[in-house]
């Protein structure tokens, strides 16, 4: 996997440099809050069921020249309130890095890296490191976006994710405050995944504050029994402030645009309960 990436972003950044044309990117970027349920089954009997769950988050990109730009974001989950809690997945963290480079009317090319944190009730909380490349293609209204990667997280016990994963999302503009996005992401202990949609829409016309609604489900595993597997899913609400961007479609292709995935990190806490 690793010599595959190395060998992948090289090719990223030979074809970026054979297509350095002035491009107008710009500073911005964007902070949220959202809260919802959430609601899990699994095959060891642990009752997690209506779980009160809150994330936060931020992003910011800074252009370099023309063309490069350097983005961080940063996004905490928590899941509260729910019976057996001792035994759950009760938080997750991710903390990412990219560089990138782009032309907002074709393509993005670039790399990423990434620490990230879950906690599992009592047992001991999986950490670590994730990196790997990504690319967005842009059509009209149309965004395409895809993630390879490899990441190394796990705890002193037992679980966790130290393998490769990928991920696509699909976001479509119906106008330019108005976005629907779908996201895939897979990897990890028996292929673990997730999948989620959204609506976003802005809220004020003179302010740059947005409403959003998303449905999240996750399928984990344990590594050592590949007939003990779970699910979540979570279904939640939030206002994001967007700032630098005139609209989210001017965000998507010259802003803050990244997000590094959290799935690794919530696998490794879930294979160690499963365990």
């Amino acid at each position: 996997m690793n010599h595959l990436l190395t060998l992948l972003f090289s090719t990223l950044l030979l074809g970026a440099s054979a297509h350095a044309e002035p491009v107008g990117l710009l500073s911005g970027g964007s902070v949220h809050a959202a809260i919802g349920d959430r609601d899990c089954k699994n095959t060891v009997g642990i009752n997690c069921a209506d779980h009160f769950a809150y994330d936060l988050g931020g992003r910011v990109s800074i252009p370099f020249g023309n063309s490069f730009s350097i983005q961080a974001d940063a996004k905490y989950e928590g899941y509260s309130g729910a019976e057996d809690e001792d035994n759950q997945v009760t938080s997750a963290s991710v903390l990412g890095l990219h560089a990138s480079y782009r032309d907002p009317d074709k393509f993005l090319l670039g790399a990423f890296g990434g620490y990230s944190r879950s906690d599992a009730g009592n047992f001991d909380s999986a950490s670590g490191f994730l990196y790997g490349i990504e690319g967005q293609y842009y059509f009209d209204r149309v965004t395409l976006y895809a993630q390879i990667g490899d990441a190394d997280i796990s705890n002193d016990a037992k679980g966790s994710f130290d393998s490769g994963f990928w991920g696509v999302a699909l976001r479509y503009f119906w106008k330019d405050d108005i976005l629907l996005e779908g996201t895939w992401t897979q990897g990890g202990p028996n292929d673990a995944r997730e999948w989620g949609v959204q609506g976003k829409m802005r809220l004020l016309k003179q302010q740059p504050l947005y409403g959003f609604a998303q449905y999240v489900r996750g399928d984990y595993f344990s590594e050592i029994n590949p007939d003990v597997a779970g699910r979540d899913h979570t279904i939640s609400i939030g206002l994001t402030w967007e700032f630098g961007m005139p609209s989210l479609y001017a965000n998507d292709r010259r802003g803050a645009t990244l997000t590094s995935p959290r799935r690794p990190g919530l696998s490794a806490s879930w294979a160690e309960v499963l365990n």
